[in-house]
Parts: structure tokens; sequence; C-alpha cells
């Protein structure tokens, strides 16, 4: 006879096992988590990747370009490339990936917590020289040198050049860096 106990410990491990740092603790980081966002830190060396993982809606920054190869639960596959700077949104997703390219690679993942269960809405997608991304959930500004960072801010992440500090609302923010504020949902 089966306990209630057991199922609930074989569920409680299947759903865990689909977290990217359950399943893959060599590669990912958790750099920030609070009631808002957690933060990842990705490093790949070449031909090194992960298990099958999911991941919640969120802001992809990164840091090295990545050529990466990305298979589905379907058996689909895909290969991507991105250039370092590059910052996307990235909707819910279930894969397994290969770091393919001959670099290593190093990505910051923001996960957004408490998202609505559907994609989200663009506002903007950079049409001004500062804002990079704007959708309904975030507003993604790289500052310039010399640019200040607005004080009235409440929630957001902070990204030093070149992804060696991830910080929460901090009060001083260096140039150059990249503030991803979440609009209130």
């Amino acid at each position: 006879m089966k306990t209630p106990g057991l199922a609930w410990l074989v569920l409680s491990t299947t759903l865990l096992a689909q977290d990217p740092v359950a399943v893959d603790r060599l590669h990912y980081t958790v750099e920030l988590d609070n009631s808002q966002v957690r933060v990842l830190r990705v490093r790949y060396k070449p031909g090194e990747g992960s298990p099958m993982h999911e991941h919640p809606a969120g802001v992809r920054i990164f840091l090295t370009d990545i050529r990466n190869r990305f298979s589905l639960p379907d058996g689909s596959t895909s290969q991507v490339s991105r250039r370092a700077g590059e910052i996307i949104w990235a909707e819910p997703v279930r894969h397994e990936n290969v770091n393919i390219g001959a670099n290593s690679v190093e990505i910051l993942e923001l996960e957004i917590k408490g998202l609505p269960k559907r994609p989200a809405r663009v506002v903007s997608s950079g049409s001004s020289e500062t804002v990079v991304l704007e959708n309904e959930f975030v507003r993604i500004t790289r500052l310039q040198a010399g640019d200040r960072y607005r004080a009235n801010v409440s929630d957001a992440v902070v990204v030093s050049r070149g992804g060696t500090q991830v910080l929460w609302n901090p009060r001083d923010v260096a140039p150059e860096s990249v503030v991803v504020e979440l609009i209130q949902k």
C-alpha cells in the first residue's frame, strides 16, 4: 500500500528536478533571491550543457557571445547565437542545452516571480537611446557614462558593467550598468 507521504516525495522530487539550480549546480549559481526576483549566473565551457530543466519568464543578459543548441521535450532542436551585451525578454521554456561555440559563455538570468501565465505585451523594444527593452513587467535601461540612476525606482536589479555585481535596489549605481526595473503587477 502506498502512503501519501511517498507520493508527495515523488511529486516533489519531480517538480524540483525541473529547476536549473537543482539539476545543474555546476553551471547555475544564485546571485540574488528575494520575494520579487531570482537572478541566476550561468556559465558553460565549450561542449558543456544542462539536462532538461525549466525557466520562468524573465530577462536574459548575455555577458559573452554564445552559440547554443537547445532541445525541447518534443524532440525538436534549434541553434541560437547571441552577442555579448544583448538583453532579451524570454518567455517560459523547458529545454536542455549545449554550448556549441568555441568560447566559454556567461549569462545572467533574471526570473521575475509572480507573473501571470501568458506572454508579456511589448511596450517598447529599445526605441530610445537608453531603454533597451520594455514590456508590462520590466523596463530595462542601459546607463551611459554620466547617466544618473533614478532614485524613485523602488524595485530594481542592477547589473554592473561586465556583470561582476548584481544588486537589489542599490543607492548608488555606476555608469554603464544595466537597470532592470520591475513594474508593479
